[in-house]
């Protein structure tokens, strides 16, 4: 997202494009701003750290695997083995899993409260996994959320140009955007609020 909205500010600047592509434009990025990022990279999450889980327990020199592909000194794998050896730790990563999956399915004002709620409630052992084999709850919600408010800044952003081109001039508030360049007014999804342009 990042190296797109840098493509499009250096787009801009360097001449002005058509309002249709523009339009073209932002609507590519008002389908991309829909998609479900928090649900989708918790879905992933879930099934990419079962299945190295997974394949971790049934590794014979799980020592060595852990020092080669994470990096692990040998007293910090052989202290990831032992929490790897634990019974219950296929039961509890699915729980685990399951629980950020429902947070990405409530409204997004609910979704920082149950994250950080999940963070909380890891102990010394679980974090350990969670730190090797997966990103803290809260980072994995941050980053969904920080891709979508540049999404939509740069949506709004697409919006002021294209009334600019039209109007000769900038708009002096973003609620005259709407209806003919924005259906609504996005929205910063940290707190639910309009999304506000300096």
């Amino acid at each position: 997202y990042i190296k797109s909205i840098r493509n499009l500010e250096q787009t801009i600047a360097l001449g002005e494009p058509s309002k249709d592509s523009l339009s073209q434009f932002q609507s590519l990025l008002e389908n991309e701003a829909r998609f479900p990022m928090f649900l989708a990279i918790a879905k992933a999450n879930r099934a990419d750290n079962y299945a190295t889980l997974s394949y971790l327990k049934k590794d014979k020199d799980i020592i060595k695997t852990l020092q080669k592909y994470f990096d692990l000194k040998t007293d910090e794998a052989t202290a990831t083995k032992l929490v790897l050896e634990e019974p219950n730790i296929l039961s509890w990563l699915l729980k685990y899993s399951n629980s950020l999956v429902a947070i990405a399915n409530l409204p997004q004002q609910d979704q920082q409260k149950a994250v950080t709620e999940l963070a909380l409630k890891l102990n010394e052992k679980s974090m350990l996994f969670v730190k090797l084999f997966t990103f803290p709850p809260k980072k994995i919600w941050e980053t969904s959320h920080s891709n979508l408010a540049m999404l939509n800044c740069a949506i709004t952003g697409l919006a002021i140009e294209r009334y600019r081109i039209t109007n000769g001039k900038w708009p002096r508030k973003l609620e005259e955007l709407v209806p003919e360049y924005l259906a609504k007014l996005p929205t910063d999804p940290f707190n639910g609020e309009p999304l506000l342009v300096g």
